[in-house]
């Protein structure tokens, strides 16, 4: 869970650049019940240790922290007929 944004973050701090382009890479489909893997306790216990990871890691603030990570752990510990709401 989450190992994309690690490595992003790893990538940025060594001084690669990035930027965001109009072209279509990847087309994709998920399914619609998508929202019951993203949520429970052990998606919300590892959102959180990235966000602090991050935080440690002098990427991001607490503020950014708060802001960023309280708000899905919100969002995750919803029972799924919930979150799909959301």
């Amino acid at each position: 869970m989450f190992e994309d944004y690690p490595l992003w973050v790893r990538l940025l701090q060594a001084g690669y650049q990035s930027a965001n382009c109009d072209e279509i890479l990847l087309l994709m489909r998920t399914p619609a019940d998508m929202y019951k893997r993203r949520g429970g306790t052990a998606y919300t216990k590892n959102m959180l240790e990235f966000y602090w990871w991050m935080y440690k890691e002098g990427w991001s603030s607490i503020v950014d922290f708060g802001t960023g990570a309280l708000p899905y752990t919100v969002i995750y510990i919803l029972q799924n007929g919930v979150r799909k709401g959301v």
